[in-house]
């Protein structure tokens, strides 16, 4: 996954709790919408299914009871598709936005090349 820490210190707490794989699941299914985070667990929960029953607890532990912000973050998701080998046509897609926006996300986070002057 793509080590791109956002500006968003609550997105930043999601990946602390989460890690990259799991949020990106996380965000493919509650991005966007505000998401109750119950405080008692169990295994035939949503969230449990989908980023298993440890890293919801830990989720809990922090957000239990609260219904959570979950932002969008398009551009952070679109690196996350671009690492795993996903075109640009799929990561638009992915993310309900144009080709060119998603090339425009990729521009923005291109390395700099080194400045042969210097």
């Amino acid at each position: 996954m793509v080590k791109c820490r956002p500006a968003s210190n609550g997105f930043g707490r999601l990946i602390e709790i989460l890690g990259d794989e799991k949020t990106l699941l996380f965000l493919e299914h509650y991005a966007g919408r505000p998401t109750y985070i119950p405080l008692k667990l169990h295994p035939d929960m949503q969230l449990v299914k989908l980023v298993g029953l440890e890293s919801a607890q830990a989720l809990s532990d922090v957000y239990g009871g609260e219904h959570m912000p979950v932002p969008l973050v398009k551009e952070w998701r679109a690196l996350q598709y671009k690492a795993q080998g996903m075109s640009a046509r799929t990561i638009a897609g992915k993310l309900g936005v144009g080709v060119n926006t998603v090339f425009n996300m990729f521009g923005r986070h291109r390395e700099k090349e080194p400045d042969l002057f210097d």
